[in-house]
Formats: structure tokens, C-alpha cells, sequence
């Protein structure tokens, strides 16, 4: 992928994670798992910061981690396997 389509895949990517913080994630009624269980930032936070450090492309895999992380965490909240 050049560099050109990269950046603008990470830009597209960040106004997503901004539209969904700004609009969808106060109605939805619940905060991220991940962060309720662990402490620290919410995925959307998390995911922004990897794409502004390592890229969409090349982060795809910590984004992929974080939200399997997130996924345990829900599970462990609601009375599943940790």
C-alpha cells in the first residue's frame, strides 16, 4: 500500500473512532469492558493511540489484541470465564 492511501486510511480510521465517541458511545449506556476491568483508557482511546503511533496497517495486530482483551473482560463482567 503506498504511503498516501496509508495515511488516509489511518485519518479515515481516527474520524470513525471520533464519530463513535462523539455520537454513538454516550447513547450505547455502558463504558468500555476492557477498561472497567482493567482501568486505563477505552478501547476507542487505545485503538486512536496505536493507529497514531504504529499506523492502521501496521497496528492491526495490537488492535486485534486489544479488542480480544476487551471481549475477556466483557466475559469476566458478565459472569464468564475471565
Amino acid at each position: 500500500m503506498t504511503g498516501s492511501a496509508s495515511r488516509f486510511l489511518d485519518a479515515l480510521a481516527l474520524r470513525a473512532i471520533r464519530f463513535y465517541g462523539r455520537h454513538l458511545s454516550p447513547r450505547k449506556g455502558f463504558c468500555c469492558a476492557r477498561a472497567a476491568v482493567h482501568g486505563g483508557e477505552s478501547c476507542s482511546a487505545a485503538v486512536a493511540r496505536i493507529i497514531r503511533d504504529d499506523g492502521l496497517i501496521a497496528g492491526r495486530r495490537r488492535v486485534a489484541e486489544r479488542f480480544a482483551e476487551c471481549r475477556q473482560a466483557h466475559d469476566a463482567l458478565r459472569g464468564g470465564s475471565p
